[in-house]
Order: structure tokens, then sequence, then C-alpha cells
């Protein structure tokens, strides 16, 4: 479960920016919002939104988790000593920045212990990484790694409650990679749950890696399949069952292609495996049947699909959905339905839902309290972002979120010209 992520130096964000998914002390709907998931843990949100003008930092949050989880799943197995870290992108519009390291931190639980782990790192090395964890609620410093740029070397130091093989995880550690990836990697017992979560509870969509691969993974257990067609009919697409079939490339299959480049092309694949994706739809009340390639299916409906998959695993094990631009090809009606989900009594296992998107509907439909709302706006004088929680502005539980945003009250929209000529 996320409590909070910060980042420095990153994108458009200079200084450190924080969000946090802790509940206020309002009392408005918390039965549907608010959930506790320890005796003595803080109040966790199940969902919080992002707004904010095009190229305010939206998107560069979401960039930045990414970044983060990347680097703890990959960055022991990407090239060498030598090796440039990919995607980090300091702040440009500073000559004091562009040589800093950027920073990441995040706060989490998991299987009960509350853990703050975080690194800064430039694009040649690790610059400082640091891991707490808390068990039964209080604080141990598990390892603690920071360079000495004026000596050139690293300093390192290890809690008494940090267990294993730490000289060996600290030599196989490059400069360019984290401690905690190559922990992972060499199996280490107090670390590997962490990594897990970054990469089965920490689920990161966008536009550019959103696709229909898992969900189709899915739909290729019966079981699986059921629960897909299940969520897509609750959606009211008009989708009834989904057909999805693995198809090997053979001779009959050349045979069925007319042209012959197709033929051609199909050659260079014979013997292997390819999904054949289609959706069954009921035409009319005779019952009349007709079948629709997903290829030839709108975007909403691909997208629609292309969710199924990680929200149910999300839903059912209680996991961390991150979503950039939720709403891009979907009807305002069918993202307030995907919001619902995650404040439902469906949602047992009290999964998170955190995204970011432009539809301003969803403020006024009874989704969010007001601990829920983050707006991103740039500072026009530094073209630095902040990321701002709503209840900073204090507005009155019967004011309208939705117009008080678009006036400029909360900041957070474009500066437009006077006139259009």
């Amino acid at each position: 479960m996320l409590i909070e992520f910060s980042v420095e130096n990153f994108g458009c964000f200079r200084d450190r920016q924080t969000i946090s998914m802790v509940a206020s002390k309002d009392t408005t709907e918390r039965d549907e919002n608010v959930f506790r998931p320890g005796e003595n843990d803080s109040e966790l949100l199940h969902s919080s939104v992002i707004y904010g003008a095009n190229a305010s930092g939206k998107s560069t949050l979401i960039s930045a988790m990414f970044f983060m989880k990347n680097m703890v799943l990959h960055s022991v197995k990407k090239g060498n000593d030598e090796s440039e870290i990919d995607n980090l992108d300091p702040f440009k519009f500073s000559e004091e920045t562009l040589s800093q390291p950027s920073e990441f931190e995040i706060l989490f639980l998991h299987v009960g212990i509350k853990y703050q782990y975080g690194f800064s790192a430039t694009s040649r090395r690790i610059h400082a990484e640091w891991l707490i964890a808390f068990p039964e609620g209080r604080a141990q410093r598990w390892f603690d790694r920071q360079f000495d740029s004026e000596t050139g070397s690293e300093l390192w130091h290890f809690g008494s409650k940090f267990l294993g093989q730490k000289a060996v995880i600290k030599d196989s550690t490059r400069p360019n990679a984290l401690f905690l990836s190559t922990g992972n990697m060499l199996n280490h017992a107090q670390l590997k749950p962490l990594a897990r979560w970054f990469h089965t509870h920490f689920k990161i969509l966008t536009n550019s890696n959103l696709n229909p691969r898992y969900s189709i993974e899915m739909c290729l257990k019966q079981d699986r399949r059921e629960m897909i067609q299940e969520f897509l009919n609750k959606a009211g697409i008009g989708v009834e069952t989904v057909h999805v079939e693995k198809v090997t490339v053979d001779e009959n299959a050349l045979a069925s292609v007319e042209d012959e480049n197709g033929r051609e092309l199909l050659g260079n694949f014979l013997g292997e495996e390819f999904v054949d994706l289609a959706f069954n739809y009921t035409v009319d009340a005779n019952g009349m049947k007709a079948s629709i390639d997903f290829l030839k299916e709108s975007a909403g409906t691909k997208k629609m699909f292309s969710f199924a998959g990680p929200l149910i695993d999300v839903l059912n094990n209680g996991r961390v959905l991150i979503i950039d631009e939720l709403n891009v090809h979907l009807h305002p009606l069918l993202t307030e339905y995907l919001v619902k989900l995650f404040k439902s009594k469906n949602n047992k296992n009290n999964a998170q839902l955190l995204f970011t998107t432009h539809d301003t509907f969803l403020l006024n439909a009874n989704l969010f309290r007001r601990d829920q709302v983050w707006i991103t706006e740039k500072n026009p004088a530094t073209l630095g972002s902040t990321l701002i929680p709503l209840t900073d502005f204090h507005p009155r539980k019967t004011e309208s979120i939705e117009k008080g945003y678009l006036r400029g009250r909360y900041g957070g929209v474009p500066y437009l010209a006077e006139s259009v000529d």
C-alpha cells in the first residue's frame, strides 16, 4: 500500500515535491474512501486524482515513479560500470540543478511492515541510497550508502537488524546500480520482498505502455476470462464474450492468405504462435450474433479491455495502480465507473488508485473528498512545478470544486491569451 512518494530535481520538478495517500481528519465519506491497514498504521486513501494544466508536471510525476520502479527492478541488469543511467532527467532551467543528483523516495506498506526507501543519482552513478524498515512500528535503519565526491569513495552503513550476506551484495553493487536491485538478484531474504512489491504491487500504466497483453494472458484461462467478460459487461460497452485463441502459423495458414506478399511475410513466422482476439456481441432480440476483431474495435473498447486485466488483478490482490491520463478515449461515465470500483464495497482488499486527468466532471460526481485531489502548477518565473493538495485552499464543503478549478481559484489551469485572432 502506498503511503507517499517524493521526487526532487527531476523533469519539471526542481524542489522536492511529495504526494501523500494519508487521509486527513475530515469525516466526510470515510467508510467509502478511507481505510486503516493495521491497528497502529495511519489511515490511508483508496484513491487520489491529480489535475493541472498541460506541461504542469502531472505526467512527470508518473514518470518519476516509473523511473524509480525501473531502477529497483533492472539497474543491476543494465550495462557495466561505465554505462549511463537511462532516462534520468534533471531540472534543466538552472545551471545548479543540472549537475546535482535527482532524488526519489517512497513510503509503503507490505505484509504489515512500513518501509522508507530512497536514492539519489546522476546519469553516471548512485550518490545515495537508504532503507528504513518499521517492523512493529519501530524504525530500523537497514542500510545507508553515501558517495563522497571529494575522495571518490562510497561510505556504507549497515544496521544490526539487517542480516545476510551484506559484504557480498555491497561488493557486487556497481556504482550505477542500486543495492536493493543487486540484493534482489542475489535473493537476499530481507530485500527480495521489497523488490517483489515494486514488481507486483506497484503497477504503473501510461498511454505508451498500456497494451492488451496482460488481459489476453488472463483470458487464456477460463475462470479469469469470465472475470474479464463480467467487467466488460458491467462497463456497458456491449461486449458479451471474449474469444481468444493461440494460433500457430503453419502451411494451412499460409494457404489461406491470398496476397503473395502476405504469404511471404507469414512465411517468416512458420511455427510461431499468435493470438486471435475478438469480441462477440448479441446484435438484436432475435439472438443474432456478431464478432469483431480486436484491431477493428474502437479506441475506447481497446482501452477498457487493456485496463481489465490489471484492474482485476489490483482489486483482487490489494495492490496499487498508477494511471496517467485515465480519461483518454473514455466517456466520463466510464471513467467514473472505474474510479468507483476503488471506493465500492467490492474493494475488500484495500487496493489503491492514483491517476492524472483533465476530466473535471469527476470533481462534481461525489467521488472524492478534498484530501484526494491534488493540483500541479508551473511557476512562470522559474518554470519549476509544484504539487499542491486541494486542502491547502480550504474549499467550503458546499463549494463547486469543478467551477473553482476551472476559474483558476486553485491554480493548475493554463494561462490563455485574452483574445484569439
